[in-house]
């Protein structure tokens, strides 16, 4: 049996672990507050939405950032973060000292199959960036040659389901979907913020990349790809739920992006380049 001593201090012993943790949290946030912010974005809905998990839990409200890219060979550029973005190269990869396979190891790829071990880097999000434009022109173009080929054979049910699913599509990204798109990333945030200097209208963030390949051995084509952001859900503070309310049991429902958002947030980036809520109101 423990004597009573000793649960004594074994209970103030977790008592003072957790006072020590809670203060270095607290002295992290107030380090990464502090100063002016190294990003202050306003969002919609569109780009930080309720998060589908916490919902299911008591631990309170967190939001998402949802971000993308873009990729001129995708089919599925409308999905978020669902592809390697153009600018994520093999001249990228250098840049992110990532070692690409050459001579006979680049030539025989299936057989050494390089495994690089995921980097951490700083990545450029884009807000209303013009990637978006180039989406919805793509998703226009589509829907307008099926329309052509439906003048053609306005019987054809594949082409009126095709139709539908393209008008479908374009009405999601001109309506709901993220308009935050990655658009370039380096080792260095002082060097990329030199390049991207509007703090309101780019997030410079930490994030996990990786390499990948494509091809056969004599044909493989190297490119990076963006795992996850450093931090990608954001709890919401106690003051800033009550905001929140009119959306009342909706925010627990999975949105499928063909409704207009329904509040702007202010999304702030510290010193430490760790998000936090600024502020959040009902549009």
């Amino acid at each position: 049996m423990i004597s009573t001593r000793l649960q004594n201090i074994l209970y103030l012993a977790a008592l003072i672990l957790v006072l020590a943790v809670n203060a270095f949290v607290l002295v992290r946030v107030y380090q990464n507050r502090t100063g002016t912010p190294k990003s202050l974005v306003e969002l919609t809905e569109r780009e930080l939405r309720p998060s589908y998990s916490s919902f299911n839990e008591n631990s309170g409200l967190a939001m998402d950032v949802v971000w993308r890219t873009f990729n001129q060979n995708d089919t599925d550029y409308y999905w978020s973060s669902s592809s390697s973005p153009d600018w994520f190269d093999e001249a990228k990869l250098r840049q992110l000292d990532f070692q690409i396979p050459e001579g006979e190891k680049r030539e025989n790829h299936r057989r050494y199959r390089p495994r690089p071990l995921p980097k951490r880097v700083f990545v450029v999000l884009e807000m209303n960036s013009p990637l978006h434009d180039q989406v919805v022109a793509r998703l226009e173009k589509k829907a307008a040659e099926t329309r052509d080929k439906l003048l053609h054979d306005p019987a054809g049910k594949e082409l009126q389901a095709s139709l539908k699913s393209a008008e479908n599509n374009l009405e999601k990204e001109k309506v709901g979907r993220s308009r935050l798109f990655a658009v370039d990333a380096g080792l260095d945030a002082d060097v990329l913020r030199a390049a991207y200097p509007d703090r309101s209208r780019y997030i410079i963030a930490r994030a996990i990349v990786r390499m990948q390949s494509s091809g056969g051995n004599k044909s493989t084509k190297y490119r990076g790809w963006i795992a996850r952001l450093g931090i990608a859900r954001i709890n919401v503070p106690k003051d800033l739920r009550d905001r929140l309310s009119f959306l009342g049991n909706s925010a627990t429902s999975y949105r499928m992006y063909d409704k207009p958002p329904r509040y702007k947030a202010s999304l702030g980036y510290g010193s430490r380049f760790e998000p936090w809520l600024v502020s959040i109101n009902a549009m």
